[in-house]
């Protein structure tokens, strides 16, 4: 055995090899002859041979930790690292005692990314060698890639207490310090390395990073080129030296460098990236993806190039994909602010609120002094009605980003949207001191009280509106983008008890004039039309899904006949709930329309229609807008929102015989259509199991007057009447739920403390409420009260279906008449009033006359099914469109309804 020793030391390995070959014949069962016979021919570079012989020496010998320790070598070399891996576990079981075999096994582990891992395979291997050094090294490496600086730099200097010499440790403990931002003290350290090897290719490398990081642009370039010089295999100074190129803007030598990276390096990603990068310098989309995306696939975790390949998508217009790579990049820990203000923005566009809140918040977890982020939040809030937070949302943007245009504009939306007029005509001024742009006078002068204080302020304000419209009309100003200014221009005059035909009108018409191209007229409305089969019938609405809108209208997607119609929805930019597929799939096709205003117009001309239904003008603004172009023929709209909208282009306004007071024309712009069927196809809702008064933490004794309608219905004059019928019933309730603003609630209260103070206390505002959680409210009420002169129209609906008794008032407008057009439906005109004092008798008698209650819900039981499921409506909706395109194409229009 001594003999083939001394021939390994010397070199010998070919004699050393038949040695023990001849041994191994003469003592065939001996691990020991193996073993040596393998690492003679592991230095000999017959790998796969010394694999045989480790693996007979395990075979006779299963115990064998060195033959282990030298397969794991072995498989390591041949790339086989999980073999290795797991020979080198089987070694340390053995023998314990083995540093070098722990090392070893923790660079693997490192190689495999199981870092935590390999940081203990490396304390272990220290535990049992403090002094080793490569090992020390390498626990220093590892803990860098995991962000723990301070102790690899300890690590590092340990290190070069033991040899100061060691230009790798250098290497090492200048890049580290390098990352940790201490760069003077890196430089000292790299440029030890050089002068103790100035060939030191890797050292010149790093200078060069730091130099970079310096902004010592030229000095980094000498470095690179330097590390290049000394090895020209070097791939990652051609990286660095692409990198710091590409942002001179030295765009040809860039590629030509990174491309010589990846010649050296196939499997660089670093590089993919930046080739990327230039290629979207470069406006060349395709191919920067196609750099982006190889970069991934080299490292599937790798966050930056997820991000740039976001931006790519974004670019081409593929948002889904976009918002996927953005996510992709976030949650493997990229810290990049404008990843996140950009999912944040895509998300909220695209609808997907909850999850853009989520982004929101977790951005300002890395960023709380971000103005764009808590922006994009109070966007959110603002999405889905929490205006509290909304504003205080934008307050924190404003505070931190004070010179932010949109910021004011959204801001003083916000404070008007909360009730808090004053404060938000206030931010518009400011913001139209600082920018001078008419958007902010425009939304000033649109802006009305949410919660009114009095009939004089209605008409104050009303009168302040009509002299602002006029006044800036006369002036000429532009506006380019009118659906981020008219927020709610169609909305609020309808609560005031007025006829708002001039103020509409006059509203319209400065739109008209003031933005450019607003009556567009699509190609398809000019000149001839061709013969069709079946006509084309587009709905127009943000909220055919599970809102009001989809329980009037979706049915009627669904039940047109098809053999007439093909029936297009057109879906405006709102989030998903689970009624939105459902009524999508009532229609022929969906259109999704972008929220732009121009861009939505085309596709809603490229459809090419006979007829443009819209179902709640004055809910949102693009459909608002959208209603000033001619994209049908025939253009029409019903009292999904129940106003007219003063607008030139839309044709008709569809309403109801039973509806419509004696000159009801005078109340509209448009053609009004008194149908003799209400015009909706409502399903009737199943009801839940009663519920307790304690449940919604009601009185346990006393009436429940319900009227659990939106806050801004509750008209100044209705105050007068619920102090009467609570003066009437010394144990009545009067119930309503709290609105969206917690200050629309305070707003009510003073007004009630002020004008009604000895009843005030016996109001009851409940939390908002489920579905399931409303009706049992209207199963458990004694009666419910529809407000004056905006009265409910989907909650009588329910009500009667819960076999709620409703008091109604009706007056001059459709909004008041409602409720008294479903009881002249159903025959049944016992709780209609015509007066306050007859409403309160009413109300007063079915809480307190049981026998006359019990009369009137049987009744209501009886008659209700003709307000539910109407196919006569539907029939007679599919004529109105047959005789309303008929008459286009005669040149005429429809003038009455029989």
């Amino acid at each position: 055995m001594s003999d083939g020793t001394a021939l390994l030391t010397k070199g010998h390995y070919s004699e050393a090899i038949a040695y023990f070959q001849e041994e191994i014949t003469k003592s065939p069962n001996a691990p020991e002859f193996y073993f040596q016979l393998g690492t003679a021919l592991a230095l000999s570079s017959q790998l796969q041979e010394a694999v045989g012989a480790f693996q007979q020496a395990l075979q006779i010998n299963p115990e064998y930790a060195e033959a282990y320790s030298n397969l794991g070598v072995l498989f390591s070399l041949q790339g086989q690292v999980e073999k290795a891996i797991t020979c080198y576990r089987q070694a340390v079981r053995l023998q314990p005692n083995f540093p070098e075999v722990l090392n070893n096994l923790g660079l693997l582990l490192r190689e495999q990314g199981k870092l935590d891992e390999a940081i203990s395979s490396f304390r272990e291997a220290l535990n049992l060698n403090s002094n080793y050094l490569e090992a020390i090294n390498n626990l220093g490496l590892v803990l860098t890639q995991q962000g723990e600086l301070d102790e690899a730099i300890t690590l590092f200097r340990q290190a070069l207490t033991l040899n100061p010499d060691n230009v790798d440790t250098l290497n090492h403990l200048g890049s580290t310090l390098k990352t940790k931002g201490m760069l003077a003290e890196a430089i000292v350290y790299l440029k030890q390395a050089i002068q103790l090897e100035p060939e030191e290719a890797i050292a010149h490398n790093y200078l060069g990073t730091i130099y970079k990081d310096q902004g010592q642009v030229e000095e980094a370039v000498v470095c690179y080129r330097r590390a290049i010089d000394i090895d020209p295999s070097y791939a990652e100074a051609y990286r660095n030296l692409g990198l710091i190129l590409t942002r001179q803007n030295q765009l040809e030598e860039a590629t030509e460098c990174l491309e010589t990276a990846l010649k050296l390096k196939p499997d660089f990603p670093e590089a993919f990236n930046n080739l990327g990068i230039i290629c979207k310098r470069r406006m060349r989309w395709q191919e920067a993806g196609d750099y982006f995306e190889q970069a991934i696939e080299l490292r599937p975790h790798y966050a930056l190039a997820h991000k740039n390949l976001a931006d790519i998508f974004v670019l081409t217009g593929c948002i889904d994909k976009a918002i996927t790579s953005y996510q992709e990049a976030l949650n493997l820990g990229l810290t990049d602010l404008d990843a996140w203000v950009t999912l944040c923005r895509l998300l909220r566009q695209q609808s997907r609120i909850e999850e853009a809140l989520f982004c929101s918040q977790r951005g300002l977890e890395q960023y709380p002094k971000c103005a764009n982020l808590h922006y994009a939040q109070g966007l959110i809030y603002i999405h889905t009605n929490k205006v509290d937070k909304a504003v205080d949302s934008l307050r924190q943007a404003l505070e931190l980003e004070p010179e932010q245009f949109e910021t004011y504009y959204h801001l003083g939306e916000a404070l008007i949207s909360q009730g808090r007029l004053a404060e938000g005509r206030d931010v518009l001024r400011r913001g139209y001191s600082v920018h001078r742009d008419p958007n902010f006078r425009v939304r000033r002068a649109l802006s009305l009280p949410i919660i009114l204080s009095s009939c004089q302020e209605i008409d104050q304000e009303r009168d302040r509106l009509l002299d602002e419209m006029q006044a800036l009309d006369s002036e000429g100003i532009t506006l380019k983008d009118p659906v981020g200014v008219a927020s709610v221009v169609n909305f609020y005059p309808a609560y005031h008890g007025r006829n708002d035909r001039q103020l509409q009108t006059a509203i319209a018409r400065f739109y008209v004039n003031n933005c450019p191209n607003l009556d567009w007229v699509a190609p398809h409305c000019k000149g001839d039309r061709p013969i069709k089969k079946r006509w084309r019938i587009g709905f127009c609405s943000q909220f055919l899904r599970g809102h009001t809108m989809g329980k009037l209208y979706g049915g009627i997607l669904e039940k047109l006949p098809r053999d007439q119609f093909e029936v297009i929805l057109l879906r405006l930019p709102d989030f998903k709930d689970a009624m939105t597929a459902k009524i999508g799939s009532y229609a022929d096709s969906v259109i999704s329309l972008e929220n732009n205003l121009v861009k939505a117009r085309q596709q809603i001309a490229e459809q090419e229609l006979d007829l443009l239904f819209y179902t709640d003008i004055g809910m949102a603004p693009l459909s608002y807008f959208l209603a000033f172009a001619r994209l049908a023929p025939v253009q029409c709209m019903t009292w999904g929102h129940p106003s007219t909208t003063g607008i030139p282009n839309m044709d008709y306004f569809l309403s109801a015989e039973v509806f419509e007071s004696d000159n009801a024309q005078d109340h509209y712009s448009e053609h009004l259509i008194q149908l003799k069927q209400p015009g909706i196809y409502y399903t009737q809702p199943t009801l839940p199991l009663p519920a307790s008064r304690e449940t919604f933490g009601l009185p346990p004794e006393g009436s429940l007057y319900l009227c659990p309608q939106s806050s801004f219905k509750f008209h100044p004059e209705f105050d007068q009447i619920i102090g009467d019928l609570l003066r009437r019933d010394p144990q009545g309730w009067f119930v309503l739920l709290e609105g969206i603003s917690s200050h629309w609630d305070e707003l009510l209260r003073q007004r009630w403390v002020e004008n009604i103070p000895d009843v005030a206390n016996r109001i009851c505002i409940m939390r908002r409420l489920s579905y399931e959680e409303y009706l049992q409210l209207l199963i458990l009420g004694d009666v419910m009260l529809d407000p004056i002169h905006f009265g409910g129209g989907n909650t009588s609906l329910e009500a009667f279906a819960a076999g709620l008794p409703i008091v109604t008032w009706p007056g001059d407008y459709l909004r008041s008449r409602l409720t008294y057009g479903f009881y002249q439906q159903m025959g049944l005109l016992d709780c209609v009033a015509w007066d306050a004092k007859s409403y309160i008798e009413m109300a007063y008698r079915l809480v307190h006359d049981l026998e006359w209650r019990s009369h009137i819900q049987q009744e209501i039981q009886k008659r209700a099914s003709v307000l539910y499921e109407n196919q006569a409506a539907i029939t007679e909706i599919a004529r109105f469109f047959q005789l309303a395109i008929t008459a286009y194409d005669c040149h005429q229009t429809i003038r009455t309804w029989r």
